[in-house]
């Protein structure tokens, strides 16, 4: 009898508990659920109130309520068990549907981040270009590149132009803001000191490749030359050219041994690259059509003279060989004949 008692509590207590649980839910659940949740307390309460019955047996005659209690709790425990052939397949589903919202919504948020660094990068190279295509003189172009290069991807930059055999640094910049080494006078002028042959390897193999080229401290050491205090442990550049030749390079670097840019940075460096090489493009067809133009004026200003003493002798010329001639006798006309015979044509008084 205490058993029943103890077991008869428990199963009242469990109901009890799901109502509560179910009111802290901040989700409203499917009409499905509450139905399940609905028959399994009234199940559970039905099993209860069996074992309560049963406590009352020894004090009075329990047979027609112990009967109709269990027929009450044999039916609501048949619709639990239909109703949970429906509700099984789903509940056991939704850990995997879980997993699968959680992997779309890592998807969605990678997607998102990807859009929006695509977009950060855009914006990015349409403020480099703005900035570049401004000017169409040389010296500018290559003085707001490395700028422009050096801020937005936070290393150095340095352009190299083709010089004969040679190339020369023309300009360059550095404005690592993490860079504590390199916090002296020399470090925007390094390159401008070194002079690179066209034979070297790295300029070959740099000239080979239409995309970016990476090069380690080693490669560095072999474009700079033996004896020179290398203050820069990795670099990346690209060639570019002009009138379809090659006209030099833009190299980027850092002191930093393990630098490397991401792939999304690399393609702006490659783009930003080509922009430079269409305003040097352009700014090199400027010069040769001025040039052309002041050519043609000074030809022009030096045959003047020769016009003007062509005009000269050609009047001469004409006054020279002009002869007056007096007008011509006048003529008499004698009809000495009949009808048919030939006019008198001889002119009176020819000279």
């Amino acid at each position: 009898m205490v058993a029943d008692v103890f077991i008869s509590m428990s199963y009242m207590a469990i109901p009890i508990e799901i109502f509560f649980f179910q009111r802290t839910l901040t989700l409203p659940l499917p009409m499905l659920y509450k139905s399940v949740l609905l028959l399994f307390e009234a199940f559970i309460t039905a099993c209860g109130a069996t074992h309560l019955v049963t406590v009352w047996k020894p004090f009075s005659n329990t047979e027609v309520a112990l009967c109709v209690v269990k027929v009450v709790t044999a039916v609501i425990s048949t619709l639990t068990a239909i109703l949970l052939i429906q509700v099984f397949p789903k509940a056991f589903s939704l850990p995997a549907r879980a997993a699968w919202l959680e992997e779309e919504l890592g998807s969605h948020m990678r997607h998102e981040q990807s859009l929006r660094m695509a977009n950060d990068l855009l914006l990015k190279f349409r403020k480099v270009t703005q900035h570049i295509r401004r000017t169409l003189d040389t010296n500018s172009v290559c003085q707001t590149s490395v700028f422009e290069l050096s801020v937005t991807l936070g290393v150095g930059c340095a352009i190299y132009m083709k010089e004969g055999d040679t190339y020369v640094c023309t300009h360059e910049d550095y404005r690592h803001v993490n860079d504590h080494s390199l916090r002296h006078s020399d470090k925007n002028i390094f390159w401008q000191k070194i002079r690179i042959s066209k034979e070297n390897k790295m300029i070959t193999r740099m000239a080979t490749l239409s995309y970016a080229c990476c090069l380690n401290k080693r490669d560095l050491s072999d474009m700079v030359g033996e004896g020179v205090n290398l203050p820069f442990k990795a670099a990346m550049g690209v060639r570019f050219k002009i009138d379809g030749k090659d006209s030099g390079f833009v190299l980027i670097y850092s002191s930093e041994e393990t630098w490397s840019l991401p792939e999304q940075e690399v393609e702006l460096f490659e783009d930003i690259v080509g922009q430079i090489e269409i305003a040097l493009q352009q700014s090199a067809q400027l010069k040769n059509e001025a040039s052309g133009k002041s050519s043609h004026g000074k030809l022009l200003e030096a045959g003047k003279p020769d016009e003007e003493e062509a005009k000269f002798r050609l009047s001469n010329l004409h006054h020279n060989t002009s002869i007056s001639l007096p007008p011509p006798p006048p003529f008499s006309y004698h009809d000495e004949g009949k009808d048919g015979e030939a006019y008198d044509m001889k002119p009176l008084n020819w000279p």
